[in-house]
């Protein structure tokens, strides 16, 4: 038996445009549900970032008034459903987790409890210079996302595993590891000069 899907609302899956589609309505809808005078609760928010449909929000109040903000954000005529977390202390966004540590925002890199293992086979039919630049682009990634020295060393660790579950030699994982470990964080921060296709998109909330 065959089943066929017939998608009747928003842009075709797959098509080239519909992420530059989905991101201009995302940014319309902000635009007058967050950002204007129409959102009743835009004192509270003391600022707002969003990657595509990935929102991250400080929150001025308590969890409470942040659970009746969520109720706001969901009554619409969008076909928009958002869900939440909360927490005081640390949040997850995209891959990395902010860790409030009291002075300052800690920075680490976060995987999904349900993420498994998809790095790049090692036996794949990829050029021999892919199978050697992805564990260096993955180090490089850990880096970034590290704040600290430890936290990265540590991040590396279970990554080399990872990387040796899917066939990796030593040999590879050890040039990658020497090559990134002697990159100054602070390189990798450096901000480029066009802005990139999807870039976060933040905003101080006056």
């Amino acid at each position: 038996m065959v089943f066929f899907y017939l998608q009747k609302i928003g842009a075709s899956m797959g098509a080239k445009s519909s992420p530059a589609l989905a991101n201009l309505f995302v940014f319309w809808w902000e635009n007058f549900f967050i950002f204007s005078e129409h959102n009743p609760y835009r004192d509270n928010i003391a600022w707002f970032g969003r990657y595509v449909d990935d929102v991250i929000v400080i929150w001025k109040n308590n969890e409470s008034s942040a659970n009746v903000f969520m109720s706001y954000l969901n009554d619409n005529h969008c076909n928009l459903r958002f869900t939440h977390t909360w927490s005081k202390t640390c949040t997850p966004f995209l891959d990395v987790l902010l860790v409030d540590n009291g002075d300052s925002i800690e920075v680490r890199p976060f995987r999904k409890a349900i993420s498994g293992n998809t790095l790049l086979r090692a036996d794949s039919c990829h050029p021999e210079h892919t199978i050697k630049g992805v564990p260096v682009g993955k180090l490089i990634r850990g880096k970034r996302n590290s704040s600290e020295e430890s936290v990265y060393q540590a991040e590396a660790n279970a990554m080399c595993t990872r990387f040796r579950q899917r066939g990796y030699p030593n040999w590879i994982l050890d040039k990658a590891r020497k090559r990134v470990d002697v990159i100054q964080r602070s390189d990798l921060l450096t901000n480029k000069e066009h802005t990139q296709p999807g870039e976060l998109r933040q905003r101080l909330v006056a």
